[in-house]
């Protein structure tokens, strides 16, 4: 396995639901760079109001939600529904890897 991908919707009102972050530190233990092989997406870019709202998101993710995976290595990704982006993501874990 090149790695774990954690999808969040970016268009969800709030963050009222806190992504599954005590399971992926659970998969990745306490192996030194294991979060490296995680990357955190963020989805449904184009149907939020302002780019502003996604990046105000984006930052509540990575000091809340998010942070000790990303302390740890794990990287922000954004997923705008196309090849390139999903490419660069899978791209990005598998070199990880390696």
């Amino acid at each position: 396995m090149a790695g774990i991908l954690c999808l969040y919707n970016i268009k969800a009102p709030r963050l009222t639901e806190k992504p599954p972050t005590n399971l992926l530190e659970g998969l990745c233990g306490d192996k030194a760079d294991a979060a490296k092989q995680v990357a955190l997406v963020t989805t449904h870019w184009d149907k939020i109001r302002s780019n502003v709202d996604g990046k105000e998101k984006e930052r509540q993710l990575k000091q809340m939600a998010w942070a000790s995976l990303s302390a740890k290595g794990a990287k922000m990704e954004r997923f705008n529904k196309t090849e390139v982006a999903a490419r660069g993501i899978i791209e990005q874990l598998i070199s990880n890897t390696t």
